[in-house]
C-alpha cells in the first residue's frame, strides 16, 4: 500500500469517527452505521486488538447514547462483521506488500546478475555464471543444461527457459526452489533469460564480425596467393583451436595444396608434389558434394582417408571454400585429438569460408592475368609449337574445372592439333577438321568465341565428327570414351576464328559451370592477339625461309634445318645424310627459250622431286638451279637409293625437247663428316666432282 492510500483511508476513518460522535452526541439515528468505517480501518492498519478496543469504544458510546439492547445488539454485529472484513483486508494488504517488496528485490538482483552477464565477452563464460549468479540472488539451485539434456530430479517447484542465439537454442536455463516460483517471478525470469539470450546473440555477432576482420587484414597484406592463404590459415588455425590447417584446391584434374599452416604430414608432403587424384577421400567428397564434412574421431570412421589415416590425426574438419561460384578448394582443420565440432564452429567456418572464397579471388584473378602477361613477354622469343604448348597448358591449370586439353589451330589443309595436355598429341596430328566440322562441334555461336558446353549426360560427345579420322583413332589418341564433360571455346581474332580451344574433363560430368566458361572465354579473348601474332610470325617466317617461285624451303632454312639435324643426330646416335644436286642442261634451256621457260622448268623439277620425297626427308632450293635433300635416320646405302630416285625424277622433266639431269653429291655422318659443316663441304665437293667427270652420282 503506498502513501497516499494509506493517508485516504485514514482521512476517510477518522472523518467517519469524528462524524459518529457528533450525531451520537447530537442523539441522530444512523451514527452507528458510520461507526462501522474508523473500527475497520483501525483493524487494517493495527490489527485485531486495537480493532476490539475501537469496538468497545463503540458500544460504550452507544450505552451511553441510551440505544436499547437490540439496538446494541445490531450495533454489535456490524462492527464484528467490520472487524473480520478489516482483518481480511488487512492480511490481503499485507500479502500485497510483501510481494511488491520480494518483486522489487528480485528485480534488483535480477539487475546485478544482468549486470554480471553483459560483462562477459565469451558464450562459455556467460553460460557458466548464470548458475552461481542466479542461485546466489534467488536462493534458488540453478543449472545450464546443453540442448535436449535432461533436467536433475527435483520435488521442488521448477523453471526452465531457452537460451538462444540467432535464435538457436545454445543451452537450457533450469531453475527449482522450495516453495516455487510467484507467477511474476516466472515473467521476470523470462524476461532475464530473453535479455541473456540477446547477449548471447551479440557475442556471437561480435566473434564472427572479429573474426571476419582479422581474416580480412590478414589476407588484404598478402602479395599474393599462396602467401594470403598461409596467413588466413594461421588466424584460423589459432582461432578454432586446430593443431595444423592446409587449402586444397583442385586443378588440373588433382587437388594440390595452396598452403599449409603446421605440422606438415608426411602425405602432405608427398601429396604437394604429386596432388591426390580424384575419386578418393573426404577431399573428393567434400568437392563433388559440395557440403562439408566434420570428423571427430578418424578412429572410428569406418572408411579412413590415406591422407589422414595413422597420420597423428584424429579429428577433421573440411569446408568447400565457396565464393561467387562453385568452390573449388577445400578448407582443412585438424587436431591431433578427438573433438567434437559445435554448431557455433560449424556456423562460423561455413562463413569463414564463403567470406574466404571472395577474398581470394583478386588473388586468383592476378594469378591469371600474371600468366597471360609471362605468355606475352615470351612470345617473341618462343617458338610457334612451344608457344601453343604453353597457351594450352595455361588454359588448363586456369579455367576451373579442366584435366586436360587440345589445341586446334586453323592452317592451310583446315585445322589441326597442334598442343595436347593429357593425349597423345602424335596421334592426334593426324586428324584434321573443316570449319564446317568444327561450327558444328562448337555451336552456331562459335564465330563470335562463345563457349560450348557438351556433356556424356547428355549423349553430346557421341557426335563428334569422323570425317577426319576414324574411331578407333580418336579413342586411342583423343580419349573420347573418358571425356565426361567438354568446353569448346573458339579463340576468334576480328572475325575471324584462329583456333580452337578444346578442355575436357575425366572425373566429374559437372567440371564445368558458369564460372568456367566465364574465364575460358575472357582468356581466349586474351589470347587471341598472341595467337594471331604467332600466325603472323610463322607466315613471315615462312616467307623468309620459302623460295616464292618453288616454294621449296630456301638456302636460309637450310642452314637452320642443317644444324638442327646435326645435333639431333649427334646426340640420339643415328645417321644423317645430305644430298645436293645440279641441274644439267638448265642453261640450255635458259639461252632457247628463255628465263620464263627456266623458272617453268624449276617449278617442274620442285614438283618432281616432292612427288618422290620420302616422309621424313628436307627438300630445298639450295642455289639458281641447285637442290639439297637432308636424310634424317639414313645410311650410306639408304641415301644412294634415294639420290638415284631423286636423279630419275629431275631426268623426267623435259622442256622444248631438252629434258634435265642432275649431277648429285652425298655425305653421311658419322662415316664422311664430324660436323655439319664438314658434311656440307664433302656433299658439295662430291656434286662438282660429279659434274667434272660427268657422273650422275658421287658418294665417295
Amino acid at each position: 500500500m503506498n502513501k497516499r492510500t494509506y493517508y485516504l483511508t485514514w482521512g476517510v476513518g477518522l472523518g467517519a469517527a469524528a462524524l459518529a460522535l457528533f450525531l451520537a452526541w447530537r442523539g441522530e439515528g444512523g451514527w452507528g452505521a458510520l461507526a462501522v468505517i474508523p473500527v475497520g480501518t483501525v483493524v487494517v492498519g493495527y490489527g485485531g486488538r486495537w480493532g476490539l478496543a475501537a469496538g468497545l469504544f463503540a458500544l460504550g458510546v452507544g450505552v451511553a447514547a441510551g440505544l436499547s439492547g437490540p439496538e446494541l445488539l445490531l450495533l454489535a454485529l456490524a462492527l464484528f462483521l467490520a472487524g473480520v472484513a478489516g482483518a481480511a483486508l488487512r492480511a490481503r494488504f499485507r500479502s500485497l506488500v510483501r510481494r511488491e517488496r520480494r518483486l522489487k528485490r528480485s528485480l534488483a538482483l535480477f539487475n546485478r546478475a544482468l549486470d554480471e552477464v553483459v560483462k562477459k565477452t565469451e558464450k562459455e563464460e556467460v553460460l557458466k555464471a548464470l548458475p552461481e549468479l542466479l542461485g546466489g540472488y534467488m536462493g534458488a539451485e540453478a543449472a545450464v543444461l546443453a540442448p535436449g539434456e535432461k533436467p536433475p530430479a527435483s520435488d521442488a517447484g521448477a523453471l526452465s527457459f531457452p537460451l538462444k542465439a540467432r535464435e538457436r537454442t545454445v543451452g537450457v536455463l533450469w531453475l527449482t526452489r522450495p516453495g516455487g516460483f510467484d507467477p511474476l517471478e516466472e515473467e521476470t525470469l523470462g524476461r532475464f533469460a530473453e535479455a541473456v539470450s540477446d547477449h548471447l546473440t551479440l557475442i556471437a555477432e561480435h566473434t564472427e564480425s572479429r573474426l571476419v576482420a582479422e581474416l580480412t587484414r590478414a589476407v588484404a597484406s598478402a602479395d599474393d596467393l599462396a602467401e594470403a592463404a598461409r596467413k588466413a590459415l594461421a588466424l584460423l588455425a589459432d582461432f578454432f583451436q586446430a593443431g595444423g590447417a592446409g587449402l586444397w584446391r583442385w586443378q588440373e584434374g588433382r587437388f594440390y595444396p595452396i598452403a599449409f599452416h603446421g605440422r606438415r604430414l608426411p602425405a602432405e608432403e608427398r601429396f604437394y608434389r604429386e596432388g591426390i587424384p580424384p575419386g578418393r577421400g573426404w577431399l573428393w567428397r567434400v568437392y563433388l558434394g559440395r557440403r562439408p564434412i566434420f570428423v571427430e574421431d578418424v578412429a572410428k570412421e569406418p572408411a579412413g582417408d590415406a591422407l589422414f589415416y595413422h597420420q597423428g590425426v584424429r579429428s577433421l574438419a573440411l569446408h568447400p571454400v565457396l565464393g561467387e561460384h562453385r568452390g573449388r578448394a577445400v578448407l582443412v582443420l585438424r587436431s591431433a585429438e578427438p573433438r567434437l565440432w559445435s554448431e557455433d564452429e560449424r556456423r562460423l567456418l561455413a562463413v569463414v569460408a564463403r567470406v574466404l572464397g571472395l577474398m581470394l579471388r583478386p588473388y586468383e584473378l592476378k594469378e591469371r592475368l600474371s600468366t597471360l602477361l609471362s605468355l606475352e613477354h615470351a612470345l617473341p622469343e618462343t617458338s610457334e609449337d612451344a608457344f601453343y604448348r604453353e597457351v594450352l597448358k595455361a588454359a588448363v591449370r586456369l579455367v576451373p574445372g579442366a584435366e586436360a586439353g587440345s589445341l586446334l589451330v586453323r592452317g592451310e589443309a583446315g585445322f589441326s592439333y597442334r598442343a595436347a595436355v593429357g593425349y597423345d598429341l602424335k596421334g592426334l596430328s593426324t586428324i584434321h577438321y573443316s570449319e564446317e566440322d568444327l561450327a558444328g562441334w562448337c555451336g552456331p555461336s562459335w564465330a563470335s568465341g562463345k563457349p560450348r558446353l557438351r556433356s556424356r549426360e547428355g549423349g553430346e560427345l557421341a557426335r563428334l565428327s569422323l570425317k577426319s579420322a576414324p574411331r578407333e583413332v580418336i579413342d586411342r589418341a583423343g580419349r573420347l570414351s573418358e571425356i565426361q564433360q567438354n568446353l569448346c571455346v573458339p579463340i576468334v581474332y576480328k572475325g575471324e576464328v584462329l583456333a580452337v580451344l578444346n578442355l575436357d574433363a575425366f572425373s566429374d560430368p559437372r567440371a564445368f559451370d558458369g564460372e568456367s566458361t566465364e574465364v575460358a572465354e575472357a582468356f581466349a579473348v586474351q589470347v587471341a592477339a598472341m595467337v594471331h601474332e604467332a600466325a603472323h610470325r610463322r607466315f613471315l617466317e615462312r616467307a623468309a625461309l620459302t623460295d616464292p617461285l618453288t616454294g621449296l624451303l630456301n638456302r636460309r632454312a637450310f642452314d637452320q634445318q642443317l644444324y638442327a639435324e646435326f645435333s639431333r643426330a649427334e646426340r640420339m646416335g643415328y645417321p644423317l645424310a645430305l644430298a645436293v644436286m645440279d641441274l644439267t642442261r638448265f642453261k640450255e634451256i635458259n639461252d632457247r627459250f628463255g628465263h620464263a621457260a627456266g623458272d617453268r622448268a624449276l617449278l617442274r623439277v620442285a614438283e618432281a622431286l616432292s612427288g618422290v620425297l620420302r616422309g621424313t626427308d628436307l627438300l630445298f632450293r639450295w642455289g639458281g638451279d641447285e637442290f639439297a635433300v637432308i636424310l634424317p635416320f639414313t645410311d650410306r646405302e639408304g641415301a644412294l637409293a634415294a639420290a638415284r630416285r631423286y636423279a630419275e625424277a629431275v631426268r623426267s622433266v623435259c622442256l622444248g625437247g631438252v629434258c634435265l639431269g642432275a649431277n648429285v653429291g652425298v655425305a653421311v655422318y658419322p662415316g664422311d663428316a664430324l660436323d655439319e659443316s664438314e658434311l656440307l663441304k664433302t656433299a658439295d665437293r662430291r656434286m662438282y666432282q660429279a659434274k667434272s667427270e660427268g657422273r650422275v652420282l658421287q658418294a665417295d
